[in-house]
């Protein structure tokens, strides 16, 4: 299910996690399309705003994928302060476990770039 109507962008607001509240407006809706906007409520999916309608080519093929607040850097510091307050709080300094972790990671993708530019197509 789709919905798809003119409608007014009113405002925004920011959220503590990061995240936007968008608050939109429409013109007078037909019971059917109030009908389909409740079906949707709470749904994940794609958001499209223009001032004009969208062609076919502007409407997203793929699944819009859920994902966590945090992005993939974050959740990397936090899964490494998990496992330095698990395992070496005590042992070494969080600063110091967390620059030596990361320069460790940086060190492994290195390893495997290639030695030329042209050799990136056979990169896996």
């Amino acid at each position: 299910m789709k919905l798809q109507f003119p409608a007014y962008f009113e405002n925004y607001t920011p959220k503590k996690d990061g995240s936007i509240g968008l608050r939109f407006s429409t013109q007078e809706m037909v019971d059917e399309d109030i009908l389909n906007i409740h079906r949707m409520k709470g749904g994940f999916g794609w958001l499209l705003f223009a001032e004009n309608e969208f062609s076919e080519k502007d409407i997203p093929t793929f699944q819009a994928e859920e994902f966590e607040s945090k992005t993939p850097s974050k959740r990397l510091h936090n899964t490494l302060y998990v496992f330095w307050k698990t395992y070496k709080e005590g042992e070494i300094e969080w600063e110091q476990f967390y620059k030596e972790k990361m320069e460790g990671i940086i060190n492994e993708v290195k390893k495997r770039l290639p030695a030329k530019p042209d050799d990136f197509k056979n990169l896996k």
